[in-house]
């Protein structure tokens, strides 16, 4: 363990939400954007969109679903 951080608000995890994404994404978009990557990246994209920030879609680019910026 390097370092600790304390989430007290839910609007303090849009730090994990990249601005230089666009309205809608993919993973592997956000995972570079983010420099999160792996199971971290599907982690971080999970709270996100517990907390409303981020909705997965039924649309898709190429075989990847796309999230989009709520």
């Amino acid at each position: 363990l390097i370092d600790e951080k304390v989430y007290k608000t839910s609007t303090d995890y849009l730090e994990f939400l990249p601005d230089s994404l666009g309205d809608s994404f993919t993973a592997s978009e956000y995972m570079k954007a983010s420099g999160i990557r792996s199971y971290g990246g599907y982690a971080a994209l999970k709270i996100l969109s517990h907390f409303g920030f981020v909705e997965k879609s039924e649309e898709k680019r190429g075989r990847s679903f796309l999230y989009n910026k709520k």
